[in-house]
């Protein structure tokens, strides 16, 4: 059984300073020697750690990889914000350590006395290294974010939440209970929606896929239009059934789904991610949903930012919400 263990770097005040960690979101250093990376052992990591994301028409990586052979991985090359390292050892160990050269930075380590032990290891620890590295590559995508007060007090005042909401994005329309919200730059559009629905307007049962679905397009014919607004607006695409996925979101239960989106009669469309987020005081779900139209672009990362904004979320009802943060 393979071990793998959390661990964070020890700090003393000799030791406390790391230099800030560098690095592209979504990127991973893989530190292996070239035979090990050209052959089953590298073919096993990028079937792993570079596989494709979840609800994109064209395949996009989870981690866009860098293979740095150990003899270049010194000084600067170190302080990836992301770094796997894949060693020959005598001990089979799979581990994951914090802060380890920089700050703030997450190294995973794989070590296999053969070829095969390491892709053992590989196959029974990636899926909670990915986990580890999305958590943290979201922590810093929040952390990048120079939000707006007064689009944050805007939600407040209409909905009793707060998000962390990029000063790039812009509050296009605003209905009772409905807010459209867009970033606009060459090539690319992204919008967040956000809305609310009745508690009991959600089943917990086998028809949740379609009752997301039938929301979904019912709110995108009556606030996404298209240029013709009779004819063309926003629904999901049916030939790609969206993945659904029960998590937690600022301590309470959510219901992400992923899939892709379209315009009505029109030949627009790109992947959505929509989180529906428990709110049962008020008995209501609140919706977060994120879009996006790039068609010549990847768009793996403007999800990503969709997906840390959404996850920022933070309700007036928390015991641990600033509301003097937000008195004028």
């Amino acid at each position: 059984m393979a071990l793998f263990v959390l661990q964070a770097c020890e700090t003393t005040k000799e030791k406390d300073y790391r230099p800030p960690s560098i690095g592209t979101m979504n990127s991973i250093s893989v530190v292996i020697n070239n035979a090990m990376w050209n052959g089953k052992v590298g073919d096993k990591i990028r079937e792993l750690f570079a596989r494709p994301v979840d609800g994109l028409a064209t395949e996009e990586p989870i981690f866009s990889l860098n293979q740095l052979p150990p003899s270049v991985f010194t000084g600067n090359t170190r302080i990836g914000r992301n770094v796997l390292i894949i060693q020959n050892s005598e001990e089979n160990v799979a581990r994951i350590s914090e802060d380890l050269y920089a700050t703030p930075q997450q190294v995973a380590v794989v070590k296999g006395s053969s070829e095969d032990e390491i892709i053992k290891l590989l196959d029974q620890n990636a899926e909670a290294m990915i986990k580890n590295f999305k958590e943290h590559e979201l922590l810093e995508q929040q952390s990048r974010m120079r939000s707006s007060k007064i689009k944050e007090k805007e939600l407040l005042d209409e909905f009793g939440i707060t998000l962390k909401l990029p000063i790039v994005y812009r509050i296009t329309t605003q209905k009772d209970k409905f807010f459209w919200i867009k970033r606009q730059i060459q090539k690319y559009e992204g919008g967040l929606l956000v809305y609310e629905v009745p508690y009991n307007s959600i089943p917990k049962d086998s028809t949740l896929s379609d009752a997301l679905v039938k929301m979904k397009d019912s709110i995108g014919k009556a606030n996404i239009p298209g240029r013709d607004p009779d004819r063309m607006w926003m629904v999901t695409e049916k030939a790609f059934a969206p993945s659904i996925t029960h998590t937690t979101i600022d301590n309470r239960p959510a219901i992400e789904s992923k899939g892709l989106w379209e315009m009505k009669n029109f030949l627009m469309g790109g992947p959505y991610v929509n989180y529906l987020i428990e709110d049962k005081p008020n008995n209501r779900y609140i919706v977060l949903e994120g879009f996006v139209f790039a068609p010549s672009i990847d768009k793996r990362d403007y999800m990503f930012e969709l997906e840390a904004i959404a996850k920022s979320i933070k309700f007036k009802d928390d015991e641990d919400f600033d509301a003097e943060k937000y008195k004028e």
